[in-house]
């Protein structure tokens, strides 16, 4: 059900269109940012660009019973709802609380948030059921504009998501924070050879934890990626003095290994 969505670093009015050599395609690419900050309810990280589905496909590989709670941040006024959108494709749903907001199971979730591409709302995964009770809790919690987390003790994360492949995830742990981080890179390497994330590795989360201890934040700068035949050499900006300063760090991607690599 779920249909193929671009990458989320694909920019088509970056692209030159007048080119077909492989070797200009990193060039047409969107850079990655990211911050990690810590907050009382646990870890609050920021990325872009990155598609809603691929970071709740990430949350899932931390926990095998999680459902998902989808509530809109649209105006009351904006069509479709979320209960037409289901209803029109036929997307199993636990239960609903009005016409937007609703707990799904896993792959439920996936396919909805494939769909939502264009509109702003808040997936809460939950490890375990989320009942009736549970989705009025999360609701008020947005509403009121306080962390879901603080509402549903069973929440390991909290995604905001934004037009523009734009999102934003609170997390208890960092584990969670870093397994989005991890999944992001994966879909920048996709992106640079023009294929899907199936059989591209993740980098570890000691890697990414340290690329953002050195300032909580990490760029992946495209015009500074190298693509060999046989790895792939991504260029950082950890430390922001400027946001004109070149690469300062790289990760290497090995393709015939499948393994994340430090030069240094």
């Amino acid at each position: 059900m779920r249909p193929t969505i671009s990458n989320a670093f694909n920019s088509p009015q970056r692209r030159d269109k007048t080119s077909n050599q492989p070797s200009d395609l990193k060039d047409s690419l969107l850079p990655l940012h990211a911050a990690l900050t810590s907050r009382p309810y646990g870890w609050n990280l920021t990325v872009s660009p990155m598609r809603a589905v691929d970071s709740i496909a990430a949350l899932r590989r931390t926990s095998r019973r999680c459902t998902v709670a989808i509530m809109l941040r649209d105006e009351p006024g904006v069509e479709p709802h979320l209960l037409a959108i289901t209803e029109r494709l036929g997307i199993s749903v636990l239960h609903h609380l009005g016409l937007a907001s609703m707990a799904l199971p896993y792959d439920s979730a996936l396919d909805l948030a494939a769909f939502l591409e264009a509109r702003s709302y808040v997936a809460v995964i939950v490890d375990g059921p989320i009942e009736p009770g549970d989705l009025r809790a999360l609701r008020r919690a947005v509403d009121m504009g306080t962390s879901p987390l603080a509402a549903e003790v069973r929440a390991i994360a909290v995604i905001d998501i934004r037009p523009h492949h734009s999102i934003q995830v609170q997390t208890r742990w960092k584990v969670h924070a870093m397994a989005v981080l991890a999944e992001d890179f994966r879909q920048y390497i996709a992106a640079t050879r023009g294929q899907t994330a199936e059989g591209i590795a993740r980098p570890e989360q000691r890697q990414l934890e340290s690329l953002m201890a050195r300032s909580g934040s990490v760029a992946i700068l495209p015009k500074e990626t190298r693509c060999y035949s046989t790895f792939i050499d991504v260029g950082l900006r950890t430390l922001f003095s400027n946001q004109t300063d070149p690469a300062d760090l790289s990760l290497v991607y090995d393709l015939i290994g499948g393994m994340w690599y430090s030069p240094e």
